[in-house]
């Protein structure tokens, strides 16, 4: 890969989770050490053995025992476990392999990644992700192989509240004290207007009148 395509990956992966949690001078590290590969619809990619179907990608020897993070730039994958069963659909900005940074997998543990659509894929070399922790080490949680253990560190980073999305957001900050209080023998389409435009408020309290 050229150096002139860094500045690009770079600014890709600085809106992808969890690189996003990284400061921009170790995802520019990450970037400059991604390998680009092209994986046509339908061709399947294994990446516990780091070897694909597809005609357009050739795996050097050497490169074989390699591990990778793969990230979607463009395109759509599913995957399947070993006996067939969907285990996820990705599309861009997903990433998978976190399961295979982990040296103890094996291919009988692993799944199979396939090509729902023409799909250009990041591929960061697992070594370049170990030695980056290995002066980092904050962040090496964050790319975990157990899920558990990323969504941990994902709800442990400390944001603003301008970067807060709802999950991470308490109750009373999102709240609305705004309530339309409505008749039982009030329509459907009443309600609505009560709630969008005089109350602008998601909740409605029916009362029921006694004539």
């Amino acid at each position: 890969m050229t150096d002139a395509l860094v500045p690009n990956i770079t600014h890709f992966l600085n809106n992808v989770d969890p690189f996003n949690k990284m400061p921009e001078s170790l995802v520019r590290q990450v970037a400059s050490t991604v390998k680009i590969t092209y994986v046509g619809k339908g061709e399947i990619l294994d990446p516990c053995l780091n070897s694909t179907t597809a005609q357009s990608v050739e795996v050097e020897e050497s490169e074989k025992q390699d591990k990778y993070l793969y990230v979607i730039r463009s395109g759509a994958m599913e995957q399947r476990e070993s006996d067939g069963v969907l285990r996820a659909r990705l599309g861009a900005e997903d990433v998978f392999g976190f399961t295979f940074l982990d040296s103890s997998v094996s291919d009988q543990k692993g799944y199979k990644a396939i090509a729902l659509e023409n799909t250009l894929l990041y591929l960061i070399p697992h070594k370049a992700l170990t030695s980056i922790f290995k002066d980092s080490p904050e962040f090496a949680e964050h790319f975990a192989a157990q899920a558990q253990t990323r969504l941990k560190s994902a709800l442990d980073v400390v944001w603003s509240n301008k970067e807060k999305g709802l999950f991470i957001r308490t109750v009373s900050e999102v709240a609305s004290k705004a309530i339309a209080i409505v008749d039982a023998k009030m329509s459907i389409q009443e309600v609505a207007k009560e709630m969008r435009y005089k109350k602008r408020s998601s909740t409605a309290w029916s009362v029921m009148t006694v004539s």
